[in-house]
């Protein structure tokens, strides 16, 4: 019941704050603007309380709450317990509206008395909670009770009991969140004709792309390790969704510079975080409506009606307010040549847009043939494959060419000195890779795109700490240190090109050069694979009361050599009526050892056996994307919470 009562508060506390907001810009009455101010602070207030009697209602186990009911159990463990409140439809929307309050919060407090943008920045963002707390309250109650009390819950699904549930999807809200506030900025510097706005976002671009970026490699590596197929991107409408916001967030974040420097490409810079924000409501869309069928969507509900109408009310809003201020996006022509840096941006956030427009053609498909055929058509990972893979090799080259080009114009012979060690490089090393036997043209390609990019930033680096006269290699690391310090985002930036190549390195070497065999073995007997022999030892199972274990002892050798015991198992859930795969991972020179317990009759079990290179570069390009952020925002380590400095 207090709970459901701080919804009704928040909900009416948001709606007075937006009529203040509305009623104080119109009029320009400044102290209807600071009671709106108190008014943010006190949605905020609400809905952390409101948030605080949800967990306690999880950890309490009272099973009279239909939320806490159908997303927890009293065997399950604490930590998963917390973690279902953003495990569930109606309790992931309030903790995404809570984050939302807590960002519109610090800008109100942090942003100077006399900040022309906040106010509306504030509104647009306090008129977004509006549409969530409607939804909260009309369509998707986390409060909403039984008229009996449960003997026990349904528990979480057996597929969410795992480290990745306690993270990847919070870091994915943050992210989710945080993009929202770009978007406020542009609509507000749209209103007020202030081009300064977009020096305001430069930290939360920053923390949204961070926070978009972990948030789906911890997806990847959470399917990877637990969903036991031996993947970890299957172009699965929500992932794909997750992933659009990101291509066009990456092209903003690279257009917005050109905007800071160079006074262009400002309709990009409308378009591009209106669409970001725009494709993260659709991702909320895709996963909670049920219209398209993945493995990743809650059940089917009522409130596809109110997402899509918020995304059509906002896109003729926000376009309708960017076409009648069209006249203040008109940039200076910066493109003075064909070869460029100006011009690589250029095409770089063409490339980003077509991706984004690819998969956005590719995910919604099955709503356009069910509306034509009556019937569902989905589009398989073919086609995104086929479409996505030669647009990211461009656009991986664009990478590794983008900062060996000069600004305005780039002259024969800065690309003659610019660009020798990197191409001989990549010549070198590709011709050496074709030596030892490397003859598939897709692997070719990859490396090359590699060593280009690699040998480019090396450059780039190795002249940063490139002296005048003769010094020892701990002054060129000071030397290095003092270039980095002095233009972190430069730098930052390259680090944060060499995680993403770093990361296409690992999909396409896993991609390319995995190898699967599926073999059914009895006790004792071996199987060989590459350098690798396998050995069935053992099968036994066991019984919990909460579900019945199946496993199997696998020896691993390599090269003659007992190296592992593998021990991977199927679960079978009784209350779920869930059977779960565990496979056995382990990673030896760079290679993973996947193993994939299929079934087993009587003494005899049969297998998937991988082995699946590289796939650990993704991880590591992760981090080091994260690195790269830190080096970049690094002198604006408090942009965020005064609301962005120039």
């Amino acid at each position: 019941m207090l709970g459901f009562i701080g919804l009704v508060a928040a909900a009416i506390a948001t709606e007075l704050t937006a009529l203040l907001y509305l009623s104080g810009l119109w009029k320009k009455r400044e102290k209807l603007i600071r009671y709106a101010d108190l008014g943010v602070v006190g949605v905020c207030a609400i809905l952390t309380i409101t948030s605080t009697i949800l967990i306690y209602l999880l950890v309490s186990q009272d099973f009279q709450t239909i939320y806490v009911a159908q997303n927890t159990s009293r065997d399950l463990p604490l930590l998963y317990v917390i973690s279902a409140f953003w495990a569930g439809q109606e309790g992931s929307l309030l903790f995404w509206a809570w984050l939302i309050s807590i960002f519109n919060a610090l800008i109100v407090l942090r942003s100077r008395k006399d900040d022309a943008l906040k106010p509306y920045v504030a509104t647009t963002l306090i008129l977004v909670q509006m549409f969530f707390q409607i939804v909260l309250l009309f369509a998707s109650n986390p409060f909403a009770r039984y008229d009996f009390v449960p003997a026990d819950g349904y528990g979480l699904n057996p597929l969410l009991q795992d480290p990745g549930m306690v993270f990847h999807p919070p870091i994915l809200f943050i992210g989710y969140a945080a993009v929202m506030v770009p978007f406020a900025y542009a609509m507000a510097g749209l209103l007020k004709e202030d081009e300064n706005w977009v020096y305001r976002v430069r930290g939360w671009n920053m923390l949204s792309w961070l926070t978009l970026t972990l948030g789906i490699a911890l997806g990847g590596w959470w399917s990877y390790h637990m969903l036991g197929w031996g993947g970890y991107w299957a172009w699965d409408p929500v992932e794909n969704s997750s992933l659009m916001p990101w291509l066009t967030l990456t092209a903003f974040m690279h257009s917005v510079m050109i905007q800071e420097g160079k006074r262009g490409m400002k309709l990009w810079n409308m378009l591009l975080p209106t669409f970001t924000f725009l494709l993260v409501i659709y991702a909320t869309f895709l996963t909670r409506s049920g219209i398209i069928q993945s493995i990743h969507s809650f059940s089917e509900s009522s409130i596809g009606i109110y997402f899509i109408s918020f995304i059509l009310l906002t896109l003729i809003a926000s376009l309708g307010l960017i076409a009648s201020k069209y006249g203040s996006l008109k940039s200076r022509n910066i493109f003075e040549d064909y070869v460029s840096k100006e011009t690589s941006f250029l095409f770089n956030n063409l490339l980003f847009t077509t991706l984004t427009l690819l998969i956005l053609l590719g995910t919604t498909f099955p709503m356009l043939s069910e509306a034509v055929r009556g019937y569902q058509v989905r589009v398989g990972p073919g086609y995104f494959n086929e479409t996505f893979t030669p647009i990211a090799l461009i656009l991986a080259i664009l990478m590794g060419l983008c900062p060996l080009i000069a600004w305005r114009k780039a002259s024969l012979q800065s690309l003659r000195r610019n660009l020798t060690f990197p191409l001989a490089s990549t010549f070198f090393l590709v011709a050496a890779s074709f030596a030892l036997g490397v003859g598939d043209v897709k692997t070719l390609v990859v490396v090359s795109s590699v060593v280009f990019n690699i040998s480019a930033l090396v450059q780039e680096f190795y002249r940063a700490s490139e002296p005048e006269s003769g010094e020892s290699w701990a002054g060129r690391i000071r030397l290095l240190g003092s270039a980095v310090k002095g233009n972190q985002r430069r730098y930052g930036g390259y680090l944060i090109h060499l995680s993403i190549i770093i990361m296409l390195a690992g999909v396409a070497s896993s991609t390319i050069n995995e190898e699967t065999k599926m073999v059914t073995l009895d006790l004792g007997e071996r199987f060989d694979m590459g350098d690798y022999a396998f050995v069935l030892n053992d099968i036994t199972s066991r019984d919990d009361g909460i579900k019945h274990v199946n496993q199997v002892q696998v020896d691993i050798y390599v090269n003659g050599k007992l190296a592992h015991e593998a021990r991977p198992a199927i679960d079978y859930y009784y209350k779920n009526e869930q059977t779960i795969r565990h496979p056995y991972i382990h990673t030896i020179q760079l290679i993973d050892i996947y193993l994939i317990y299929e079934y087993s009759t009587g003494s005899s079990a049969t297998f998937t056996f991988k082995t699946i290179p590289h796939v650990n570069l993704i991880w590591a390009g992760t981090v080091l994307g994260i690195l790269g952020v830190m080096v970049a925002a690094w002198p604006r380590k408090l942009s965020i919470l005064k609301g962005g400095v120039r």
